[in-house]
């Protein structure tokens, strides 16, 4: 069997080189017999046209996951076949169009078919109404592999949750709230709201807007997240956008639920008082949906006369006229990637973790599209990559933005 029928390299790909053999390696292994041997590092790093540190880079990740075997001085081999890994999916019961777990869901259908896991759902209702003792018993019984937890389970009574925290099945929650995350001794992704969110405003204040409105649900009683606006008080919000030298207006701050008529009136009470904007920043997309719906009933040109801002990444946003700029999380992005961490967990010795868990960042792209500024191609768009760093997390930091000069403001009506 020829390993190099399995490995494709393509260098235009945004797959990095190293996960394209690996994922050739793991096709390789489900393919070969145990034990048989890949060719040498010399060999594989020519025909593949690739370096020899790109190449250790993937060999040795394919080794700590036990698809291949480093035999010293002999070379790689085909490592022992396992039975079939199982990974355990608690995801939520009642879905909607801005849940966002319908859409990290395709990422890890599709990882775990390139990797033959079997995927098994329960909703969390399931869950939920279940005792501590009979889940542990299930997870005793059941061995899975590892255990994804797509739900915002924060604020939730759950008597299954000890069960969770003391068992020895692997568990990650890849989207999830900072706060909720940092309180409990669990593996977590998140988004680094704070830092993303100012980087949707200082998009706005650099294409002009000066007059930012920012329509959001501000619940308050947490400290990050959905306590207010993605993680800011609004005193916090008000101080950050004199910093950046645009108008801090608490009149422009729209307190309103997430709903079309709830969203029209709270704009609607924005030009009842006659207040100047130039742009609005949404909570997110699904805000922006009808946020624009509004401007453009009212006679409002997007983006020459207001421009809007979305955040979160709705995957039909960049097909809305004109398209919608927006902070994007990847969601497809997070659930691929999440197999991937649980199957790391799941290999490394168990320990005990810090009280704030363990917490991954997912890394977001900033879209910049017609919504925003108007494009030379109506489709076009610029965007560029956000990360932030476990040594990042709160309390953050207050972040200086550079004042620019901005454009004309209107005023609703005018």
């Amino acid at each position: 069997m020829n390993i190099f029928e399995f490995i494709n390299i393509e260098s235009s790909s945004t797959v990095p080189i190293y996960r394209q053999v690996i994922e050739g390696v793991e096709k390789f292994c489900a393919a070969a017999v145990e034990g048989d041997p890949i060719p040498s590092e010399r060999e594989l790093c020519e025909k593949l046209e690739i370096s020899r540190t790109i190449l250790r880079q993937a060999l040795n990740e394919c080794v700590e996951r036990g698809l291949l075997v480093k035999r010293w001085g002999k070379g790689n081999f085909v490592g022992p076949k396992e039975r079939q890994k199982r990974i355990l999916i608690i995801l939520a019961s009642e879905h909607n169009d801005a849940d966002p777990f319908q859409y990290i869901m395709p990422g890890i259908e599709a990882r775990a078919r390139e990797l033959s896991i079997k995927l098994e759902i329960l909703p969390l209702q399931f869950i939920c109404d279940k005792s501590e003792e009979f889940v542990t018993a299930m997870l005793e019984r059941e061995k899975f592999t590892g255990i994804l937890f797509l739900n915002y389970i924060c604020g939730l009574e759950l008597p299954a949750l000890k069960a969770f925290r003391k068992t020895r099945t692997p568990l990650y929650w890849p989207h999830v709230l900072e706060d909720w995350a940092q309180t409990e001794r669990f593996y977590c992704g998140c988004v680094d709201t704070r830092k993303t969110f100012l980087e949707a405003m200082q998009m706005l204040i650099g294409h002009g807007a000066r007059r930012i409105a920012t329509i959001a649900k501000i619940d308050g009683g947490r400290e990050y997240d959905f306590s207010g606006i993605r993680g800011y008080s609004t005193a916090e919000f008000l101080a950050l956008q004199e910093q950046l030298g645009v108008d801090a207006d608490p009149e422009l701050i729209l307190n309103s639920p997430y709903d079309k008529a709830s969203i029209y009136a709270a704009l609607d009470r924005l030009a009842g008082k006659r207040k100047k904007f130039d742009a609005v920043l949404c909570m997110s997309d699904f805000y922006a949906i009808h946020v624009m719906s509004w401007l453009k009933a009212h006679h409002f040109r997007i983006p020459e006369d207001v421009a809007v801002m979305g955040y979160c990444g709705y995957p039909g946003g960049k097909f809305m006229e004109p398209p919608l700029s927006t902070i994007d999380y990847q969601y497809y992005q997070i659930g691929y990637n999440a197999v991937d961490r649980l199957l790391q967990i799941a290999a490394q010795e168990p320990s005990e973790l810090p009280p704030g868990g363990v917490l991954d960042y997912s890394p977001c792209i900033a879209c910049l599209r017609g919504s925003v500024q108007k494009m030379r191609n109506d489709r076009s768009e610029n965007c560029y990559e956000i990360k932030s760093s476990f040594a990042e997390r709160p309390p953050y930091r207050k972040r200086a933005g550079k004042q620019r000069r901005g454009a004309a403001c209107l005023s609703p009506g005018e």
